[in-house]
């Protein structure tokens, strides 16, 4: 799986600048955090496909940007004043579950962790909604489908196809 993971890192990020080195240890963090908390889904591959939705909201909300990781600056593109953090651009208030911003900018394993905690409330609030509506919930705050929800299911889509694991 991390090579799978690996793999896709580097292709998501292009020319970006993104190391197989860094790739590589984003991967064998993201396998790490889904290996310890609830997976997103039920079935044959539920982990591998929280892995892969754990990289595809990662990819939408950050590129990967390493100054997004460190938390030097904020999603490029748009502008929260600081308020989301982080390669999976987490949201102050719950989505902390009480650590500091120097705890989380720290750890990019500490914010995937986090990140997929706030994926599996988002779920829950949405009830049996379409992932496509718990993915805005996890953006927006509310249960409705949003262009950043479009976009990491359409990643998630395309890396579940190209995995074999499954959508």
């Amino acid at each position: 799986m991390v090579e799978f993971l690996t793999a896709a890192i580097l292709s998501l990020a292009g020319a970006s600048g993104m190391t197989e080195e860094r790739a590589g240890r984003l991967a064998q963090e993201v396998v790490e955090v889904v290996r310890d908390e609830r997976a997103l889904f039920a079935g044959s591959n539920a982990i591998e496909r929280t892995a892969l939705m754990v990289v595809a909201v990662a990819f939408v909300e950050s590129r990967f940007d390493e100054a997004v990781e460190r938390c030097e600056v904020s999603k490029l593109g748009h502008q929260d004043y600081g308020k989301s953090i982080g390669l999976m651009q987490l949201f102050s208030g719950p989505n902390w579950e009480g650590l500091d911003r120097d705890a989380i900018c720290a750890s990019s394993k500490t914010q995937f962790r986090l990140g997929l905690r706030t994926l599996l409330r988002s779920r829950g609030q949405c009830g049996k909604e379409a992932p496509e509506v718990w993915l805005g919930a996890y953006n927006s705050g509310s249960c409705m489908v949003t262009q950043t929800a479009s976009r990491a299911w359409g990643t998630y889509r395309t890396l579940a196809t190209r995995s074999g694991w499954g959508v």
